[in-house]
């Protein structure tokens, strides 16, 4: 019978990665696409799976600084060239590389952003989490709200895609400040969603209180009733004493909303289903009329 080939480097950094996890033999296999005896096999051996003879040149890494490499590198805190510093050893950038590529178990992606949390942030969040936690009709009465910027080279962070090798690379072309940006605010409750206003220049405190005005005391009780409550993020505009004292004025009961938490709101998942609808295709726009007119149809 002929003999399987050997396991390349990625599937040996697999199996000692699914190894680790308490992950039997059998299921490793399976889950690899190999042996099970081949899996046993490596296991057994380690670093000299694979070897018949001490020629060639030896490796500028021995095993154990290997794992001390890849051990640093699942902290997500270092560099190739912060791992040579922090670590001492005497190679190159390339080889911290090619060592942690070996190893199978690591990608090169962009961070998340997200949006700072102090401590008291963070005590804020639970609190809040732990008051509503309980709520069932409640969530009827409230109107969730925010603003979005729209830009007519489309949104920031969209210019990835699934490059079939065999064509040619797609272009993004952006002009200048994305070309230009429209800016709206928009409101949803349990029985639907409100009429979106388009925002002219930077919007300040009374342009605030005029877009509530004109798109949210009028759809207020039909989206959530007559005891509904408003909902608004932390933004100065929003806080400023003009427009507290416009809510008190219109008797507009507000929800108090934890700081710096826009994951909370479900109206991002929303802004993000338009979003996907507005840019399909990679679409740009040449004029804000143009995109404005799709906004709305959409």
């Amino acid at each position: 019978m002929a003999k399987g080939k050997k396991l390349t480097d990625r599937e040996r950094g697999e199996i000692e990665a699914l190894s680790s996890t308490g992950m039997s033999s059998r299921a490793i296999a399976i889950k690899i696409g190999r042996s099970k005896t081949v899996v046993n096999n490596f296991l057994k051996l380690k670093d000299n799976y694979g070897k018949k003879n001490t020629g060639g040149r030896p490796k500028a890494l021995s095993s154990r600084d290997e794992r001390r490499v890849c051990q640093l590198v699942s902290t997500g805190k270092y560099s190739t060239r912060k791992l040579i510093s922090t670590t001492g050893l005497k190679v190159c950038q390339k080889t911290i590389y090619n060592t942690i590529r070996r190893s199978g178990r690591f990608t090169y992606t962009a961070k998340l952003t997200k949006p700072q949390l102090l401590q008291r942030h963070k005590i804020e969040r639970l609190n809040f989490g732990q008051k509503v936690m309980t709520w069932d009709n409640q969530w009827i009465e409230i109107i969730f709200s925010d603003e979005k910027k729209w830009n007519l080279d489309g949104p920031d962070g969209w210019n990835f895609y699934w490059h079939d090798i065999r064509n040619e690379k797609e272009i993004f072309s952006k002009r200048q400040l994305g070309g230009g940006s429209v800016m709206t605010w928009g409101c949803f409750a349990y029985n639907g969603v409100g009429s979106i206003a388009f925002v002219s220049g930077r919007m300040n405190s009374q342009g605030y209180q005029n877009v509530l005005t004109n798109h949210l005391l009028p759809n207020a009780e039909c989206l959530a009733g007559e005891n509904w409550k408003y909902q608004q993020d932390n933004a100065s505009i929003h806080s400023s004493n003009s427009t507290k004292n416009w809510f008190q004025v219109n008797n507009v009961e507000t929800v108090k909303w934890p700081a710096r938490s826009p994951d909370l709101n479900p109206i991002e998942n929303l802004w993000g289903d338009l979003a996907r609808r507005v840019y399909a295709n990679g679409r740009h726009f040449t004029s804000t009329t143009e995109l404005k007119s799709t906004i709305e149809d959409e």
